[in-house]
């Protein structure tokens, strides 16, 4: 709801992450708890194997460590 209108519309689900959407259809028990187990299960490797963050989206490259820089000009 627009605190300023007052207007109401679908909200932007940017902001849940996957495994928040798989508790969710949990606890409306729309999933059963096996499903829910091999889903979270199954998002987890697929996570991992594409580099995912916990929205689904790819993660950005991570920065290398100061150890791990090279120390020349």
């Amino acid at each position: 709801r627009c605190p300023a209108c007052g207007s109401t519309s679908r909200a932007d689900i940017k902001g849940v992450s996957v495994r928040s959407a798989l508790f969710a259809l949990a606890s409306e028990g729309l999933v059963t708890d096996a499903e829910f187990r091999r889903f979270d299960r199954d998002w987890k490797k697929h996570r991992a194997a594409l580099r995912l963050d916990p929205y689904g989206r790819m993660a950005p490259p991570s920065q290398p460590a100061d150890s791990e820089r090279c120390r020349h000009p």
